[in-house]
Parts: structure tokens; C-alpha cells; sequence
């Protein structure tokens, strides 16, 4: 990446469980296929060389698990994470006003997030110079522990827009194990 580049990586957290009742939304953990996806991406993550500057995650419990199994797969050295409120089911205007207000010193920042926020926000960034392949499975569904990664022609994160947003992947749990088998 050289200095007007940087990449902006979209985690829908993975599957959550409805198994235990009376707790809030917000304490939702994850169900047992949700902690075998989340290492899938770090794996994916370690072997593409796309290991983040820095983590912006939502503080609801089954986001920042998603977040600690995908780093733990992803080894290496701890990745500073920003643990916000304010992701937790955020709008689409939401989620970028954390990623505008993002250090530039982050080159390459994965934002952890919900569902619909994540899915319109990755559909609204990927603009005309998108992977058409990717765009269409992104379109057609933005599954949990879903990623997205955004190549940003930016100089800094403040300049963040659609035009400058090229969509370059598109990976899903479902496929990565299609990749293995």
C-alpha cells in the first residue's frame, strides 16, 4: 500500500445464539458454528496478509468475541482495538463517521459490526471500479462473520467515500470451507 492507499475491512460478527433467554440483545453470545467461523477469518486474514493497523468493534459481547477468535487466529502481534457503543447497530452514516474519525496512521482498519448497517454501508462504498463477481454475492447476501475489503483511494480516512471505495473481496465463512475441502 503505498501512501494515498488504504483498505477498510467490513466484519459482520459471526452467527449468535438465541439459546439463552432473558438476556439482552447486546449479551448475545456467539453459537457454536459463530466460534468455529470467527478463527476461520483470522486464518484468512493471517494467510492474505491482512493483518490491521487497528479494530473499531461494537461492545456488544458477541461482536468483541468475534473480534478475539479471529485475532487469535490471526497470531502475531495484539492489534489496538477501539471498542465503541455507538457501532452496535449503527446506521450506515454512523459506522463511516467512526471510520472518517479513524488515525491516519492506520493504513488498514477492520471494522466490526451488525447487520443492516454493515451490509448497506458495504453497498453504498462499492463504487464503479468494484470486482463485479463480488459485488453480486455481496448484493445477494452478507451473511454472519461475513467480510468485505475495500481498497480506499484516500490520503486520510476524513476523505472517505463511495467514489474512492473499490470493493476487491468478498469472502464468507461457507466459502472459505469450500476453499479447504
Amino acid at each position: 500500500m503505498d501512501e494515498t492507499h488504504r483498505q477498510l475491512l467490513l466484519l459482520r460478527h459471526a452467527k449468535s445464539s438465541w439459546s439463552k433467554t432473558g438476556l439482552q440483545d447486546h449479551d448475545r453470545p456467539l453459537s457454536r458454528r459463530g466460534q468455529q467461523a470467527a478463527p476461520e477469518m483470522g486464518r484468512y486474514l493471517a494467510r492474505s496478509n491482512l493483518r490491521p493497523d487497528l479494530v473499531l468493534c461494537s461492545t456488544a459481547n458477541r461482536a468483541r468475541t468475534t473480534w478475539r477468535l479471529v485475532a487469535k487466529a490471526l497470531g502475531g502481534p495484539e492489534v489496538p482495538v477501539k471498542e465503541d457503543r455507538a457501532l452496535y447497530h449503527a446506521a450506515p452514516s454512523e459506522l463511516m463517521e467512526q471510520v472518517r474519525n479513524a488515525p491516519d496512521e492506520a493504513r488498514r482498519i477492520v471494522l466490526v459490526g451488525h447487520n443492516p448497517g454493515m451490509e448497506s454501508l458495504a453497498q453504498h462504498l462499492a463504487g464503479d471500479r468494484s470486482d463485479e463477481d463480488k459485488l453480486m454475492q455481496l448484493q445477494d447476501k452478507y451473511p454472519t462473520a461475513g467480510l468485505a475489503l475495500f481498497q480506499v483511494d484516500a490520503p486520510s480516512w476524513a476523505g472517505v467515500i463511495a467514489k474512492n471505495c473499490t470493493l476487491i473481496d468478498f469472502v464468507t465463512p461457507r466459502e472459505l470451507q469450500l476453499r479447504t475441502s
